[in-house]
């Protein structure tokens, strides 16, 4: 990853985030019910989700 000398890694860290995401939540697939298990990096407060929850 090439960068510009001023770019923080803070900004770094985002646009490597941007690209593991969809761009558009008609991309995203899933149950429409049970527990859904997510991966650290998309839930770092949460590893287990509820598909019909909030």
């Amino acid at each position: 990853m090439f960068s510009h000398p001023d770019t923080t890694v803070s900004e770094l860290r985002r646009t490597a985030f941007a690209r593991r995401l969809p761009t558009e939540l008609s991309e995203l697939a899933g149950p429409a019910r049970g527990t859904v298990g997510l991966t650290l990096h998309l839930a770092w407060f949460a590893r287990a989700l509820d598909a019909q929850g909030p």
